[in-house]
Formats: structure tokens, sequence, C-alpha cells
């Protein structure tokens, strides 16, 4: 009995063996088959053999980095292919905006050869249009890529979910296996092949659990599957830019967003080229089209067109009401709801090609995220527009003197700095106009500070006694090579006269041809009605001692080294007063207020001389716009690069940041995590539209007509640049206000005085708030800077010569700023790049990301082809060895049969022996 029962085992055992080599063999093609092995186990005491377990040669590891690679090829492959789209679409000739530029500037510059040519105007016109059709279209044909994009977005997606959901059935029906100790061979395999299919679509992570149970969670640890449930993966217009799809993750009925947290496989390569290849694309080119209409509109209003006119804008205005609004969204999930919001462009030269993510934290925190590069701007800790710029140079008063007599004695005043005496080594003292000028310039938030020291003397009086007698008095002053000088003046007054009627600027001129040996074109005189006013241009001292015969009275203005310090000094009789005068502006142009004056007096004899004191400031909330703001829309009006402006409790916000300027209003207050997309330049290559409509309106001459003097003698050569439009000098269309005229003099060496020629017959020195520009020193190329704009006189001069600047009244055969914005083809308009370097460096970096991506994918199939071969050589059927395991387990079972059948003809035998 014995022996038939180990006959039996061995013939069951190998029947299951022959029926295992049999499913491998016919499974051979089917995917995701793994090859299974029949495990034999000897029974004890003779019992013969039995079959423990039939197992799948599946290498566990292998399987894991199977599926690792496959996510990595699928995201570069899918990368790499829509990639390859981009740059086919920018680098054919057909679509490329360079192509279009190229006919752009070609036709501008037929016009600029012959300003005068309809023809030439009309094409030029038309190639505007072309071009601007070429950018449309081809962000047109991104924003179709974008919809594909969605597209395969959405379908990734809903593939991944349905893969969820089989992986969780699955897993259920292996539970069910399990417990009623059934194998589960097939249905891993099936598993598996399911989760190959998912890693093809996204980057996973498997955890196996008791039960051969599999928990399948995305690469940020989101779980898809556990055990038997499956979470749904959906696509929804995104939070904050609708046009983008999102991605998220649905558990229990609760939604969280996991778009950024993905990568790998196809859904993950589709994403990282619409981040990094396509938004960049579009980035860029509407940064360039901002470009071309910003520089563009800009210069060709600097111009007037064939009816006079001055020049309008060749594109539409990139800071259109509409395109501001547009550039900013809220997220849907913000508490707080957007009252309005806008984004302008203010500086072309700085604006980056890339969106942003503002978002509002706790306590005021503001945080900015550029995406291009992940630099993060703490908007609030950027300059408040808020702060109070009063510059203030210490406290200056006047050191008071000790008693001084009436008769005999000279009285001095001296400025001080901080209670002490303002000495060389004292820390910034303000010893003089000059000096405060150079304080002022040593601030941040000023600049370009002018110190004109003068001295003016009004309703002089003979001093003394009625007896007659010549009043004198010193005038000490720096002569143009900087050395100090004292002049004696001498005005001769009869007994009891007055200033009146008497030439004193006369008497000042002849004091100083009396010093021959120096040259003083550095010093000018006015005489307003109200006195003669000397000014050292250079800005240096100027200082007056009065003396008289009668009562020996004089007055000094000395700084802390004795020199005589600058001022206005007024004298009359027996007193005096100085003051200290430099005038000054703040760099952005919105104040032009003189400093403070800082006032000293004096009165003769006596012990309570000098008993004036003070303090001054350089720029005071009186006269400084830019000190502390009042007001909201001041508070905003004031942000400029590198500041912002908040009130928490109005709900706004404004800031400026690379170029762009951002102001959010919302209901109520900011919430902390609130967050806004910003996207300044993604739609300006779609918003580009041509504004002009005819030739005509081409504002190709420049609005400044140069008109050197016929009889002029020199050699000198006078240029214009306008430099802004908006100034009151080009307010009103066929007229510059006003007509100017310089005038080169005689002296040696040579000086200009620029008249204001409104009245022709009546020329009178021209005045823009810094002084009349008389007797001014003359450079040879030196920018002469106007209201609005800039003259440059090359060459050298005569004296007497003459050049005339007046509106260009019918000037089409002009071609000046036609010329100039030519010239804007080949400017560094952004960032140091010009308009084709924009584009070409934009082709170049798609085409580099296409090379580099298809070398990846090669890299990473060749990879993800080993790993597979790998597997397979433990996994996947061998037909050979297959074969050889059939005859195998065959000729054991036809052996274990033949056993049975021994065992029968002996039990046949013992019964015959019975």
């Amino acid at each position: 009995m014995n022996l038939l029962n180990i006959g039996k085992q061995g013939l069951i055992a190998n029947q299951n063996a022959l029926a295992t080599t049999g499913q491998n063999i016919s499974n051979v093609n089917t995917d995701g088959y793994t090859r299974q092995r029949v495990n034999f186990d000897s029974l004890p005491a003779y019992g013969g053999v039995e079959v423990t377990s039939i197992d799948r040669l599946a290498d566990d590891l292998l399987t894991r980095q199977l599926w690792s690679d496959l996510s990595s090829y699928n995201q570069s492959s899918n990368f790499s292919k829509l990639t390859a789209q981009l740059d086919d679409l920018l680098a054919q000739q057909t679509t490329s905006v360079s192509d279009a530029m190229d006919k752009y500037f070609s036709s501008l510059q037929n016009v600029v050869d012959d300003p005068v040519s309809d023809p030439n105007r009309e094409l030029f016109i038309a190639e505007t249009e072309a071009l601007v059709q070429r950018f449309n279209n081809l962000d047109a044909n991104l924003r179709i890529q974008e919809a594909n994009v969605n597209t395969m977005i959405d379908d990734y997606t809903s593939q991944i979910s349905t893969l969820s959901e089989n992986i969780a059935d699955l897993n259920d029906k292996i539970n069910i296996a399990v417990a009623g100790n059934k194998p589960t061979n097939e249905l891993e395999d099936q598993r598996d092949q399911l989760v190959n299919d998912l890693s093809e679509l996204v980057s996973i992570n498997v955890l196996e659990e008791g039960n051969k149970n599999y928990s399948v969670f995305l690469a940020n640890g989101q779980p898809l599957v556990v055990g038997a449930t499956a979470n749904q993966l959906i696509s929804t217009p995104g939070d904050s830019i609708a046009t983008e799809r999102s991605v998220k993750l649905v558990i229990a009925g609760n939604t969280t967003e996991v778009t950024d947290q993905l990568s790998g496989g196809k859904l993950g390569g589709v994403l990282q080229y619409r981040d990094e290849s396509l938004n960049d694309a579009r980035d860029e080119l509407g940064r360039m089209a901002i470009a071309l209409s910003e520089t563009m509109n800009e210069q060709h209003r600097s111009g007037i067109d064939a009816n006079n006119n001055y020049g309008g804008d060749i594109f539409n205005d990139v800071n259109a009401a509409s395109a501001q609004s547009n550039r900013l969204q809220s997220h849907v999930a913000n508490r707080s709801s957007l009252s309005s919001s806008n984004v302008s462009v203010e500086n072309v030269n700085l604006l980056q090609a890339s969106g942003y993510e503002l978002t509002y934290g706790g306590e005021g925190e503001i945080r900015l995220v550029r995406e291009e590069d992940g630099k993060v701007f703490d908007i609030d800790r950027l300059t408040p527009s808020t702060d109070d710029r009063t510059v203030t140079a210490g406290t200056a008063a006047l050191w008071q003197g000790n008693g001084v007599s009436a008769a005999g004695n000279s009285e001095t005043l001296q400025f001080t700095y901080n209670g002490a005496p303002a000495t060389g080594g004292s820390p910034d003292p303000v010893e003089s106009a000059k000096d405060a000028a150079a304080f002022m310039n040593g601030i941040t938030g000023i600049s370009d500070v002018k110190a004109t020291t003068a001295a003016t003397i009004s309703n002089l009086t003979e001093l003394g006694s009625d007896s007659g007698g010549d009043t004198t008095f010193d005038l000490t002053v720096l002569d143009d090579t900087g050395v100090s000088r004292t002049l004696n003046v001498t005005v001769p007054l009869a007994d009891g006269a007055t200033a009146t009627g008497i030439d004193i600027q006369a008497a000042i001129q002849q004091a100083i041809s009396n010093d021959a040996a120096n040259s003083y074109t550095n010093l000018s005189m006015t005489n307003s009605g109200n006195g003669i006013t000397i000014t050292d241009n250079s800005g240096g001292n100027i200082g007056l001692t009065m003396t008289d015969s009668g009562d020996q009275v004089s007055f000094s203005s000395l700084d802390s080294n004795g020199a005589v310090a600058g001022g206005a000094v007024t004298l009359t009789e027996g007193t005096a007063t100085a003051s200290q005068v430099a005038t000054g502006y703040i760099s952005d142009g919105k104040a032009d207020k003189n400093i403070e004056t800082l006032d000293i007096s004096s009165t003769s004899g006596g012990a309570s001389a000098f008993v004036s004191t003070g303090s001054a400031s350089l720029i005071t909330t009186a006269n400084n716009v830019a000190s502390t703001i009042g007001n909201v829309s001041q508070g905003i009006a004031d942000v400029d690069e590198g500041e912002y402006y908040l009130d928490p409790d109005k709900g706004t916000l404004s800031f400026q940041v690379d170029g762009i300027k951002v102001t959010l209003k919302v209901d109520g207050a900011f919430v902390e995590g609130d967050r806004y997309s910003i996207n300044a330049v993604r739609t300006g290559a779609e918003d580009l539209t041509r504004v002009i409509q005819d030739g005509d309106q081409l504002a190709l001459a420049s609005p400044v007509r140069v008109s050197p003097d016929p009889d002029n003698n020199g050699t000198g050569v006078a240029t214009v640049n306008v430099t802004d439009t908006s100034s009151s000098a080009f307010a009103v269309d066929g007229e510059l206000k006003p007509p100017v005229e310089v005038v080169f003099d005689n002296a040696d060496p040579i000086r200009y005085t620029v008249y204001d020629m409104s009245e022709p017959s009546n020329p009178v020195p021209l005045d823009l708030g810094d002084g009349p520009l008389t007797n001014q020193a003359f450079t040879s190329g030196q920018v002469i800077s106007l209201n609005g704009y800039d003259i440059t006189i090359a060459n050298q001069p005569s004296a007497g010569d003459r050049f005339g600047f007046e509106f260009n009244k019918d000037g089409i055969s002009d071609n000046r700023n036609a010329l100039q914005i030519s010239n804007l083809q080949n400017t560094k308009v952004v960032g140091g790049s010009d308009y084709q370097d924009l584009y070409g460096s934009l082709v170049e970096r798609v085409g580099t990301t296409t090379a580099t991506a298809k070398i990846s994918t090669d890299a990473s199939k060749a990879v993800m082809d080993t790993t597979a071969n790998t597997k397979a050589s433990v996994s996947g059927v061998n037909l050979d060895e297959e074969a050889a395991r059939l005859v195998q387990f065959q000729q054991a079972y036809q052996a274990t049969a033949q056993l049975i059948r021994v065992s029968q003809s002996i039990f046949d035998s013992l019964l015959q022996a019975v």
C-alpha cells in the first residue's frame, strides 16, 4: 500500500508540475505574466511527495525599479515630444517673429531714407500690421498648445483614476482568494501590470501590506490606493489662472491641490512642459511685445507728423486699464474679496519674463516668489513709500561772540554744527553753500543739488557822518581757478546820496578789471531793480566787508577756517543780514524747492551782538513732497522701484519690483494666507495691436528745429534730443514754449547765454528755476538740458555765434526722429538685450531644451530597457527551458504511473499466492 500511495502522490505532483509548465508555455506572450514554478516537498515515512506551493518568479527589487524607470522614461519622452513641437513653431520662417521683425525694420529704413515718400510710409504701416499679426498668430499657436496640454491633463488624470480603481478591485479579489486559500498568481500579475500602466502616467510609491495587498501613493505621499479603496485624481480649472488646468486628489470628499507635487510619467512630462517651456515661451514673447510697443511708442511720441502734430502711439498702450486689471488673479480660496487690481509696466529694462505668486502672511508679512528662478521678495522689507525723507544737516546754530565794542572792531559770525564750531574735523560740517550741496548729494533719495553762492547789495547808504566821502567795500571771491581773491570796490557817493541811480555793477566790474592778473569768468551779476546780485556759479564763497571813514563799521561773514563764507548779504546803515543759500530738488523731479534759509542777524555795538541762534534743515516737511504721506492715493503714487505702500486696515497694497508696479485693494482687510497670481507679460503678444492708421501720422521729424545764424563764424554744430514730450515746452501742438536762442559772447574762454525768444524784440535770459542761464561756461559736446529736450553744441563756436531753437513747422522732410526709432533695432531695451536678442535667446533656449530632452529620453529608455530585460530574465517565460521541463515532468509522470503499475502487479501476485 505504501508503494501505491507513493506513486499516487508522485502522479499528482508531476501532474501539477506539467500543468504549471503548460501554463507558462501558453502565457509566453501574455503582457505582465510572471513565470511560475512548482515547489515539491517530500512527505515523511516514505509518504511520497506533495506540491507545497506554486510561486511567481518575481524579483521585487527589479519590479519596483522598472516602475521607477517607466515613470522617468515617459516623463522625458512626453516632455521631449512637446518641446520639439514648440521648437519647430518658434524656428520656422512662416511663424517666426524674427523674420517679420527684419521686414518691419527694413521698411522703416526706407522711411528714414525718404521720409517724404507716401508709398514708403504706407509700406511701413503695412509691415507694422504684419509684425503685429505674427506676434498674435504665434501666441495663438502657443495658446492652442496650452489647450492641448489641458486636454492631456484631463485625459491622464482620468486614466490614473481608472487604474487606481482597478488596482483597488484586484486588491479586494486577492483578499478573498487568500482567505479561501486559493491561488492568486494570475491576480497579482494583473495588478502588477496595472501598476506598470500607472507608473507610465505618474511617479508612484508602492507598499505591500498584509494579505498581499498594495497601497499606492503619489510621489508626495498622498494615497491613491489603500486596500480596496481608491481615491480619485481630477482635473479642474486653476485656482488662480482659470486657463491652466489644476490637478487635485479627492479623499473622502475632501479635495487637495497636488499639481505642484506631481512628477514623473506622462502627466509629469506635460506639467513640466507647461511650467518650464510653454509658459516661459509665452512670457518671453509677451515681454518682447511689451518692450517693442513701449519703446517704439515712447520714441514716436518724441516727433511730429506730416500735419505738425506731436506723434501718437504706433502700438497699443501696454498700460491700458483692461491690460492692467487682467494681469493679477485672486486665488479661489482667498477669504478676502478682491475689489480692484492694477499691474502696470513702469520700466521695460527691468522687466522679467516670468509670472509671480504673491502671498499675504500673518502680521503683515508679504512674500512674492518669481516663478522663473524661485527668487523671493520680502515685500514688507522693501522701503516704505511713506518714509519721512526730511534731510537734516544736524542742528546748526550761531556761535555767540563775546562783547564787542561799536568802534574800531570787526564782528565775526561763524557756523556751528551740533553745538560746536564747525571745524574741518567735525562730522559733515555745513560750512558753505557748496558743502551743503555736497552733504545733500550724499543723502539717499536726494541728488542733483546745485549750490549757487551769491552776495546781494541793496539799499546801500553812506555810513557814518554826512560829511560826504566815497563808500568802499571789499568783495572776497574765488577766481575761475578756485583761488580766493579780495577786490576793493569804490562807489563815489555825494553827501546824503543813496544807491539809487548809482551804477554799483559798473563799480564792481571796474574792480574786476583792475585785477588784470586774474580771471573771474565764474562770476555773474544781475540787477533785479532791488539791488545787485553777484553770483559765483561754481558754488564758491562770496563775502563782503563794508567800511566807512566815519564810524569804521565793518561786517564779515566767515566760515570756520577764517575764509569769507558764502551767502546773500544785504547792507544797510549800521546793520547787516546774511543768508546761507543753496537750491536742490528730489531726484524723481517732483520737488524743486529752495533749501530752508538760515538767517543771521547782527546789531552793531554792545555785548548783545550776535544773540541770534537757530537751527536749519536742508529739506523740511514744508517743502519736500516726498515727506510723510497722509493719504492712500499719495502713498501709492509715491511707490517707486524697490518700495511698497501698505494700509492693511483699508485693504490696500502697492509695490514695485522688476519694473512692474502692483496695486491691489480688497473689501475690508487682507487675510492671512491670501494668494494672488501675477502675470505681467504673459498676454503681451496676444494684446499687441496696431494703433496708427495712416502714413501721415508717422512722426518722423523732430519737433525742434535748429537754426544756426547765417553769420556764424565758428565751427559749432548744434543738435537736439527730445527727452520728455510731456513737458510744458511741448504742451501745444505746433508750438515750442518758449523758443530759445543760444548766444556766445566774446569772453576768453568763450561763454554762452540762453535766451527766451517768446518776444524776439525783447529776449530775456531763460530761467528754468535755478537762475538765469547767463554767462555759462562752454564745453564742446556738453549737454545743455532744457525743458524736455537737450541741446548739444559740438566743435568750437566763435564769439557772437547764435543758434536758434523753435518748433519745426512743416518739417516733413526731416528724418531725425525716424532715425531714433530705427536705432531702437540695435538698442539694449530689456536687460542688456535688443528685440532680436530676446527672440534669439528664446529660440536658443527652447532648442537647447529640446536637444537635452532628447538625450535624456534616449538615456532613460536605455536604462528602462536594461531593467526590463533583467526582469524578463528572471520572470519571463523561456520556451526552451519550459520545453525541457515539460519533458522532465512528463517522464516523471510516466515513471510514477509505472510505479503504480508495479505496485498493482505486486498486489496481484500476493493475491495469487494466497
